[in-house]
Formats: C-alpha cells, sequence, structure tokens
C-alpha cells in the first residue's frame, strides 16, 4: 500500500482514532466519544430549518455561500454508516462545500439506526427533498432543480434518493455526488477482499454498521438499500461518483458508475489514488480532499442545474 504522502501523514499522526475499535462498542458508545467539530470556515449565512417527515420533524441546517444567494441548491447526506454523524459533525464539511461550489448547500439531519432502522432514514431524506422543492421561494434557492450529495452512507442516500424521486414522480434531481458511496452489500469485491486491514473503514466494520443499518438480510437485497441492485438506471440523474483507491467500497462505487454509463446517464468517475475511505474531510491536510471539492464545483457548474 502506497499512500499519498500528505495523507500518510494524517495516518501515522493524530488524525487516527486509536481508542477501542467500534467493533466493541455499541452505537451509543461510538456516539459519545464523537468528538466536536468547531466551524473553521466563514459562511454568508446559515439558518436552521424543519421539513415534516414520516415520523416528525426532519432537522435541516442552510448554508449561504459568501458569494452568490439565488443558486440551485445541493442537498447533503452525511456519513457515518446510517450509525454515526450529525449536522454539526459536518458543519465545517458543509461551510467548505457552500463556498467552493458557490451554492447553498441544504444538510439533512435523517433518523439514524439502529433505533430508526432501514428504510427510516431514506424516507426523511425523501421527505426532506419534497419539503425543499415546494418552499423554494422563502428559500431563496433557485426555481428549479438541485443537486443531491453524500459521503459514504449518506451517497447511499443520495443514490436511493434519485432512484425514489424517479418512481414517485419527483422531485426534480439534476446531479447526484456520490463520495465513496455504499451501493452494494455484497462481500464479493475486490476491494473488500484487499482491504482487511484499513486504514480507517475495514470489511467487519461495514458490516458492523450494516447490521444495525438493516432489519434482516432481506433489506441488503432491496434496491432502495443496495443502489447497484436497481434493475433500470435509465433517466437518473447525471453522476459525479469519487472513490478512494484503498477503500474497500472502492469497487461496489465504480461497478455503479459503469451501470449508469451502460443505462445512458451521463457519469464523470474519479477514482483518487493513495486516498482511503473519508479523505475528503482532510481538505485543510490534504491536496487530494481539496481537489475533490474543486471536482464537485467543476462537476456541478458543467451542468445545467442552475
Amino acid at each position: 500500500m502506497r499512500l499519498d504522502p500528505e495523507l500518510e501523514a494524517v495516518v501515522l499522526g493524530e488524525a487516527v482514532w486509536d481508542g477501542p475499535s467500534i467493533l466493541d462498542l455499541t452505537p451509543e458508545q461510538v456516539r459519545a466519544g464523537a468528538l466536536a467539530v468547531e466551524p473553521l470556515e466563514p459562511i454568508g449565512e446559515t439558518a436552521d430549518l424543519s421539513a415534516p417527515g414520516p415520523n416528525g420533524s426532519v432537522p435541516i441546517r442552510l448554508y449561504r455561500p459568501l458569494g452568490r444567494r439565488d443558486a440551485t441548491p445541493v442537498v447533503f447526506f452525511h456519513g457515518g454508516g446510517w450509525v454515526l454523524g450529525s449536522i454539526e459533525q459536518n458543519e465545517d464539511y458543509c461551510r467548505h462545500l457552500a463556498n467552493v461550489t458557490d451554492r447553498p448547500v441544504l444538510s439533512v439531519e435523517y433518523r439514524l439506526a439502529p433505533e430508526h432502522k432501514f428504510p427510516a432514514g431514506l424516507e426523511d431524506s425523501y421527505a426532506a427533498v419534497q419539503w425543499i422543492d415546494r418552499n423554494r421561494a422563502p428559500l431563496g434557492i433557485g426555481a428549479i432543480g438541485m443537486a443531491v450529495a453524500g459521503d459514504s452512507a449518506g451517497g447511499n442516500l443520495a443514490a436511493s434518493l434519485c432512484y425514489l424521486a424517479r418512481q414517485r414522480g419527483g422531485p426534480d434531481i439534476g446531479a447526484q455526488i456520490l463520495i465513496y458511496p455504499v451501493t452494494s452489500f455484497s462481500p464479493d469485491f475486490d476491494s473488500v477482499r484487499t482491504a482487511q486491514d484499513g486504514p480507517w473503514l475495514t470489511p467487519p466494520e461495514m458490516e458492523w454498521f450494516a447490521n444495525h443499518y438493516l432489519r434482516s438480510q432481506a433489506d441488503a437485497l432491496d434496491p432502495r438499500a443496495a443502489p447497484l441492485l436497481i434493475e433500470d438506471l435509465s433517466g437518473l440523474p447525471a453522476a459525479l461518483i469519487i472513490t478512494a483507491q484503498y477503500d474497500p467500497l472502492r469497487d461496489c462505487g465504480a461497478a455503479y458508475a459503469d451501470r449508469l454509463r451502460s443505462s445512458g446517464v451521463p457519469v464523470r468517475y474519479h477514482e483518487y489514488p493513495g486516498m482511503v475511505h473519508g479523505f475528503s474531510g482532510l481538505y485543510r491536510q490534504v491536496r487530494a480532499a481539496e481537489n475533490a471539492f474543486q471536482e464537485v464545483a467543476a462537476f456541478l457548474d458543467h451542468l445545467d442545474v442552475g
């Protein structure tokens, strides 16, 4: 394994978790040990919002960039294996995303597993994009279109939302940005077999997350949970799919890109060499991570999404 030198400095440094493995902890214990993230990035404006969901309100935080204010929005879904993560823990990430893309970003707080298993988080996310679409004028986020984006489990939700929107007749989603997404729960990928020791995400940890998220093995075969199993991908939004060379999720992301492309969907696929799962969050330390943000911005500007 030849990690990118800047990434290797982080892997060998303080950014690596040195506590017990999550395999030996409960979700509550892992959440309790999560570090608060102090926002560092200046932003034009933030607003805390709430959308009606299938089981109560769904919190949303709007980030307006320092630049233009009325562009088509990016709706963001955080990673964390459907078990971890929050708006607060992704605060700085979303501020950076808004400023780099020069677009408003709306971060969605979907319900987490195992308290709320599949498809609870997905249905919360769908309710959020519906509400955002219906409230464009008061939100000041552009008259038409939106992009959905997410990393890891959030990328899974973003991909599945595109499928639900097509099946349910809306809302109109013009682009999907999937950053090392989960598109399958199958272990039968080379990237899974060669990533047993990490760093960061390992196949046993993937199984830990999946076991908390899915109600049964039947859910692993549900195309709403595993987008790679969607029978017909035609007509889905143009996609940017970013993966990392040493990520066990690399090959399922690549396979999804191939299937979208073969179904006539415009796709940009980029595997970042020397990178691991979660690398995009290191945009202040690792040049390739910042390059990924710039690639997202260029992709959106190239498309007619506002």
